[in-house]
């Protein structure tokens, strides 16, 4: 495994002032899988105070569970002190941690064995839970009993599905029977971390492990219509997946996608946009660009070019000259602000409050369906002529 420079230089400053030091969890399992880990954990028996004295620059990201973020060079580093967790009253949070200088404790109180490996650059791998062997045989199994894994945070029920799913894993059988038992325990945990696995989930390339939280029921003890959707709707929802990974085809065969949209705890934008996309289902696939500024100038061009990426992946629709159109429609008016006009140039017409909206719009329209026509005088003699006409006078205030 070969670690970053700065990761090195972090090690080799912590066992220099006579402290042991090893990357742990995601690097490690990621490295063995052949793929570049995103970041790297260090784990060590130097508690935090010893941490920010070594080190110049530092951030106290979690330093009451012993974790101090070094910044060296371009990048972070999250130093964890090695610890043994308390107990878990609320199955979520150890209610106390304790420092020790014992890496073996440390690794025993992590949640998979994958993730419980440890690396040192001279002394290799540290794998005392079978995490390489797992690894091998595409399992990911609890360390020690997987139930009091469970117990301790109820999350980890869900994190064995979306590991499962990131990784094209199994679940292996005596941490499956454990989820089985401790799937009531995902009622207490908070809908943030819920929502965060389950997108997690249904954006991986294995949503064929949405399997194991329609059999477990992990999803009815967080919401019980959620879970009966994807009960009722498995085969048909997997097989969506696989073409379009995310929330718009997970909820493609809902008659009522908002209320279970809202039943996951995300931004009012991301529902309004992935009702935007399933709305967009039953529209018709641009034909020229004429079609293609009026239909990007209603959706917005963001929301367009998702709903089209959809529809083709989801639907199977053709769209290639479609994308053609549409590079095409983002080169011209498309939204009031790409006017050559303002809302300032009608008031000075003489149009007032609702009136100066209304007109915008109907140039807009004019623009969207003749490009050419967005110059500041042939927008305004129209303008004028609206302003005379009797739907545009009687507009109210």
């Amino acid at each position: 495994m070969r670690l970053p420079s700065d990761a090195l230089k972090i090690i080799d400053t912590l066992n220099g002032a006579g402290h042991a030091a090893y990357v742990v969890g995601g690097c490690v399992r990621d490295s063995l899988l052949g793929k570049e880990p995103k970041d790297y954990d260090i784990a060590s028996a130097a508690p935090p105070a010893e941490v920010k004295r070594l080190f110049r620059r530092t951030a106290d990201t979690g330093i009451a569970h012993g974790t101090v973020t070094v910044l060296l060079g371009g990048g972070a580093y999250e130093v964890t002190t090695f610890r043994v967790d308390g107990k878990y009253s609320d199955n979520r949070r150890p209610d106390s941690v304790t420092f020790t200088g014992d890496l073996t404790e440390d690794l025993r109180r992590r949640d998979f064995t994958v993730n419980a490996m440890a690396f040192h650059p001279r002394e290799g791998f540290i794998d005392l839970f079978g995490g390489r062997a797992d690894i091998e045989a595409r399992l990911i199994r609890g360390v020690g009993d997987p139930s009091e894994r469970f117990s301790e945070d109820g999350l980890r029920m869900l994190r064995a599905a979306r590991f499962a799913a990131a990784l094209g894993f199994e679940i292996e059988p005596d941490t499956l029977r454990a989820i089985y038992e401790k799937a009531p325990l995902l009622t207490g945990i908070s809908g943030e971390r819920v929502t965060e696995e389950f997108l997690k989930i249904i954006g991986s390339e294995n949503p064929e492990n949405l399997r194991t939280l329609a059999d477990t029921r992990l999803l009815f003890y967080y919401n019980a219509r959620l879970h009966d959707y994807l009960a009722e709707n498995l085969d048909k929802i997997i097989s969506g997946l696989r073409r379009a990974p995310g929330l718009p085809a997970f909820f493609a065969f809902a008659d009522e996608p908002e209320g279970l949209l809202k039943a996951l705890t995300l931004s009012n934008r991301e529902v309004k946009d992935t009702l935007g996309v399933l709305r967009g289902l039953r529209r018709e696939i641009p034909e020229d660009e004429r079609a293609a500024r009026f239909l990007m100038s209603e959706m917005g061009a963001e929301l367009f070019w998702r709903w089209l990426d959809f529809r083709e992946r989801f639907g199977g629709a053709a769209c290639e000259k479609a994308r053609e159109y549409a590079r095409a429609a983002e080169q011209a008016p498309i939204t009031r602000k790409d006017l050559a006009v303002t809302g300032l140039d009608i008031t000075a017409l003489g149009a007032r409050g609702k009136q100066v909206g209304t007109v915008l719009t109907a140039l807009l329209n004019e623009v969207l369906a003749d490009p050419e026509k967005n110059n500041r005088r042939k927008l305004l003699e129209i303008a004028n002529l609206l302003l005379q006409s009797d739907v545009i006078r009687d507009t109210m205030y």
